[in-house]
Order: C-alpha cells, then sequence, then structure tokens
C-alpha cells in the first residue's frame, strides 16, 4: 500500500512539474514575442506644431537585450515648410560677358568685356569718369553664385513683377538670361527669369516655370546704381 501511495504521488509531482514547465515555457514566448517588436506611439511636441506629426514607430530589436536602442523620430523631423526641403541650387549666370540692368524709373547700367581676364567697360562714361574694376567685377560675378530661398505659391500676389527692374546678360559660353527682379518680401526678392542659348540646363528649364525667392543679399552686388561702379576720385592732395 506504501509503495502504491508513494507511485501515485510522484506521478502527481512530475504532472505538475510538466505543467508549469509548459506554463513557464508559453510565459517566456510571449515576453520574447513582445521584445522582438516594439511598437510606440507618442504626439509631437507643441512647440513643433508646424514640424511634427505623430509617430508609429516599429523597432526590431534583439530579444536578449534589456534595452530598446534609440531611432531618430524622422517623421516628427518632417515639414510641409517648402523651405525645408527644397534644394536649394538656383540657376547661375557664369562668365558674363554683358550684363544691362534697367530699373522702372529707367536707371540702370550696362557693361561688358570681350574676354573672360579683359578690363569691364562701362557704357556711357563721361570724360574723367573710369570703371570700378572691383564693383564691376562683383556685380557679374554675383549671378553665378544666385541660392533659392525658396518657391513662390501659384497663386503669391502683389509679387512687383508686373513692373520689375530687368537683368539682361550674356555669357562667354553663349548663354542669354532674361531676369525679372520684382519686390522685395522679408529678405527675399521676387525673381522670374528666362534662358536661351546653347547647352540648355534641366534645372534651369525647371526653374523657369516657376516664381522664385532669391536673398536679397545675393543680388545687391548687381543691383547697384550706376554712380557706385565708377570709380571715385582721389580728392586727398
Amino acid at each position: 500500500m506504501s509503495n502504491a501511495l508513494a507511485d501515485w504521488r510522484y506521478a502527481l509531482a512530475r504532472s505538475d512539474l510538466q505543467t508549469r514547465f509548459q506554463l513557464a515555457l508559453a510565459v517566456s514566448f510571449m515576453l520574447h514575442l513582445l521584445i522582438i517588436v516594439g511598437v510606440t506611439m507618442r504626439p509631437p511636441d507643441r512647440n513643433l506644431a508646424n514640424k511634427a506629426l505623430p509617430q508609429l514607430e516599429v523597432v526590431l530589436v534583439n530579444s536578449r537585450s534589456a534595452t530598446v536602442p534609440h531611432k531618430p523620430d524622422a517623421l516628427a523631423q518632417a515639414s510641409t515648410r517648402t523651405a525645408d526641403w527644397i534644394d536649394r541650387t538656383s540657376f547661375q549666370v557664369e562668365k558674363v560677358k554683358t550684363l544691362e540692368v534697367r530699373t522702372p524709373d529707367g536707371g540702370g547700367y550696362r557693361i561688358e568685356r570681350a574676354a573672360d581676364n579683359a578690363d569691364w567697360k562701362l557704357e556711357g562714361l563721361r570724360p574723367g569718369e573710369k570703371v570700378d574694376t572691383g564693383r564691376a567685377n562683383a556685380a557679374s560675378y554675383s549671378l553665378s553664385l544666385l541660392e533659392l530661398a525658396d518657391v513662390a505659391s501659384k497663386d503669391a500676389a502683389n509679387t512687383g513683377l508686373d513692373k520689375p527692374t530687368l537683368i539682361n546678360a550674356t555669357t562667354l559660353a553663349g548663354r542669354s538670361y532674361s531676369i525679372k527682379v520684382g519686390r522685395l518680401e522679408g529678405e527675399n526678392y521676387y525673381v522670374s527669369f528666362q534662358a536661351s542659348g546653347q547647352e540648355e540646363k534641366p534645372r534651369e528649364k525647371l526653374l523657369s516655370q516657376h516664381v522664385l525667392l532669391i536673398p536679397k543679399a545675393k543680388l545687391e552686388d548687381t543691383l547697384k546704381k550706376r554712380d557706385e561702379l565708377v570709380e571715385k576720385k582721389d580728392t586727398q592732395k
């Protein structure tokens, strides 16, 4: 009788051990599954209301690791403002041969040169006047450094392009540019342009279909008045 009772207790203990083992195995499987795939959901920072979006992120991690690696929140850094993601490469007028600027009030100037290292000539020089080579170089070279601040919306009004300052330039490579500079909006001018000649550039063709915003600082040297391109006389004796 005692032997039968012992056998029964042994069978019961063995069965309980198997049950506990199976339960532990199931719990371990669920924990590993939760660790392997971590899903986090958090609202955007109110201070970044214009940029932040809710984040839904799925992260795969090592099931043996106790930590979840940090990942930059790409969605939260995204922006709907074109100025934040636009390619700032603008059209650029390189190696200018002739440059003419005409303002709405009839002012302006025209400079030209025969070759890359030739001297600049300023149209309409009076006796005793001499072109300021440094400022003429800056006026022409600045057109090769233009940057794109943004692209104006299609419904942009009051751009000033109906009565613009006109910039006409030709290059030593045979390209021609007709540029309209409109109203100053903050630190940027409204600008439109057309280009023609050899070696058509795909980006120029694309940008010419839009009204652009070009930083004021990039056009200041080109938009100088004619008198500023004339070398100042030394009045000191």
